[in-house]
């Protein structure tokens, strides 16, 4: 049987959320999740726990052929049969110079300074693309329209993947086939001498969600400069963009490191990045943009230390203050607002009563 150990509940759910947030922004995103699964055995009741354990459970379980054909709309097929890097990628380097602490993550021999690649080929179909867009909007319609799981200095509108039942078995199909073989093509080799694994087996989901950026209805147009708390992201496009007759204008990624070079893709093709540089969504000029937004880790690799790695480069003091030309925005996530919740409520606790010894003690 489990105790708080002289804590209520939510003390103790305080205090092992916590604990798992300590491990993620270390980098140690496999330690996070044990920590909080084991969170959720002690305190049940915990929806913070139960959440991040679920997300854990539904994106770890494993992929399985009968899932390629999925709902209507949803193709899951046509998995890429990738080639060598230079053939299936392009890839864009961190400039000479800068001490990009991103780099600090990959073995230097092998990686270079190509931090981000874009896809030379589709990896969704244009039936997955409006398959994706259409469940997102029938979602959306059914809650009263968009939120968000994110909250910023501009708004934000986007949906959890796996908040929508029909793209859970979706996105475990197109990361087996498709997305993971494609980083384990393209990053090699981690700093720490391992790899991805032969097909990007190790690479796993922390998050996922569908963002839309609409010029007309509701002014979400970009998203401030910031960098993810993932080893790898990816950013899918689920329409087409800046072409005559096409759903949006503009948009497209920024990136402080490649001198504020914005990044685009095509509807269905990819951009792949070390989730530790600093980037942003760049405003849309109209129209509307959807996108497929994905926080990765390498189970088993702990980070945090690496980005620390990176020797200082001198002569680019210059690029090191570059920004995002719509500055002075800030990207929160809602998670991180439940963190600040518990450490607020945990201080409040030790002020009222010296209760931290025991619901700490639970955590040994």
């Amino acid at each position: 049987a489990c105790s708080t150990a002289g804590g209520s509940a939510r003390d103790l759910g305080d205090a092992w959320y916590i604990r798992g947030w300590g491990e993620l922004q270390r980098g140690n995103h496999s330690e996070a999740y044990r920590v909080w699964d084991r969170g959720l055995e002690l305190v049940p009741s915990d929806s913070r726990l139960s959440r991040q354990s679920g997300k854990r459970l539904c994106w770890d379980a494993p992929w399985r052929p009968e899932e390629g054909l999925l709902a209507d709309g949803l193709v899951g097929a046509g998995a890429c049969v990738l080639g060598d890097c230079a053939a299936e990628a392009e890839g864009f380097s961190v400039q000479e110079g800068i001490a990009e602490r991103a780099l600090g993550l990959f073995d230097a021999g092998q990686q270079g300074r190509a931090l981000v690649f874009r896809s030379r080929q589709a990896f969704l179909t244009a039936e997955e693309c409006r398959g994706v867009v259409g469940l997102c909007e029938a979602h959306a319609s059914s809650r009263g329209g968009w939120g968000t799981v994110r909250h910023s200095s501009v708004k934000t509108t986007d949906v959890a993947v796996e908040d929508i039942p029909q793209l859970r078995p979706w996105l475990r199909t197109l990361m087996a086939t498709r997305l993971a073989p494609f980083l384990a093509m393209c990053y090699p080799r981690l700093a720490d001498g391992s790899d991805l694994g032969p097909q990007g087996e190790r690479v796993r989901i922390h998050d996922a969600f569908v963002v839309r950026y609409d010029a007309e209805k509701d002014g979400s147009l970009s998203l401030p400069a910031h960098s993810d708390i993932s080893t790898l992201s990816f950013s899918i496009a689920l329409n087409d963009g800046d072409g005559e007759g096409d759903a949006f204008g503009g948009g497209g990624t920024w990136f402080k490191a490649l001198g504020g070079r914005v990044i685009n893709a095509a509807a269905g093709k990819a951009v792949a990045f070390a989730g530790p540089l600093r980037h942003a969504g760049h405003p849309i000029e109209r129209g509307t943009r959807f996108i497929l937004v994905l926080f990765l880790y390498v189970e088993g690799f702990r980070y945090g230390e690496l980005l620390d790695t990176v020797a200082c480069a001198g002569g680019a003091d210059e690029m090191l203050e570059l920004e995002h030309p719509d500055p002075g925005g800030h990207v929160v996530y809602k998670e991180t607002r439940d963190l600040v919740e518990a450490i607020d409520s945990a201080d409040a606790d030790t002020a009222e009563e010296d209760s931290d010894d025991d619901i700490f003690s639970a955590l040994q």
